[in-house]
């Protein structure tokens, strides 16, 4: 949703959730698109998921998860 977050810091004068505030007053239109946009990917994207590695390659963590179902046995098993 925050795609520019540089413009999200906050000045010493300022707390963050002031900027915070501001910056959705406004940019209402922009916050609309990139909700839509996401929505969008959700629902064509990750909702398509079959599979747990599927989702690790949609997202392009399996450069990080080397093995998906193997790390969902192990998470799981850590809870």
């Amino acid at each position: 949703m925050f795609k520019n977050v540089e413009k999200l810091k906050s000045d010493e004068d300022e707390s963050w959730s002031t900027v915070l505030a501001d910056y959705i007053r406004n940019n209402d239109q922009q916050l609309l698109d990139n909700a839509e946009q996401l929505l969008q990917y959700y629902e064509q994207d990750l909702l398509q998921c079959t599979t747990f590695n599927e989702f690790c390659d949609i997202l392009e963590l399996l450069n990080e998860i080397n093995d998906p179902q193997q790390f969902l046995i192990d998470t799981l098993q850590m809870v």
